[in-house]
């Protein structure tokens, strides 16, 4: 992306894709939950300047969950922007987090709401992506 293109993204809409649970009675320490998240893919429809994300949010524990959110954003531009625009843009992590932000924030609002009501607890988790670097950081 050149220095002087600058690309506004406004969200339309968020879709649930896919939502998988299963209980996991093995497994009963809240201790022992992990969570997996990443930006899937995205695509950029330049015809209708609409790009589409997607994440995946994966809690494993006392329960196992899997959650795919889809959001579509409009895009304006200064420029024309390219999906390889995007693909730079998508090489920074604190640009996708702010980005897929209400993808995130929709995904933790299910996984608290599910884990409430499947363990009786629920589990409140920040809506950012997890960072295997920060992971390794807490296991030293």
């Amino acid at each position: 992306m050149s220095n002087n293109t600058k690309i506004e993204l406004h969200l339309v809409e968020t879709n649930l894709i896919k939502i998988q649970f299963d209980s996991n009675e093995e497994i009963s320490e809240f201790d022992d939950i992990k969570r997996k998240n990443s930006l899937q893919g995205f695509s950029y429809d330049k015809e209708n300047q609409l790009l589409t994300c997607k994440i995946t949010d994966e809690v494993t524990g006392p329960f196992n969950l899997k959650i795919v959110f889809e959001g579509v954003y409009s895009v304006t531009s200064n420029n024309d922007a390219t999906e390889k625009d995007f693909e730079n843009l998508f090489k920074n992590s604190e640009q996708i987090e702010r980005i897929c932000y209400p993808l995130l924030a929709e995904s933790s609002l299910l996984i608290g709401t599910i884990s409430g009501k499947s363990v009786g607890v629920p589990l409140i988790v920040r809506p950012a992506l997890e960072d295997d670097k920060s992971d390794n950081e807490n296991e030293e």
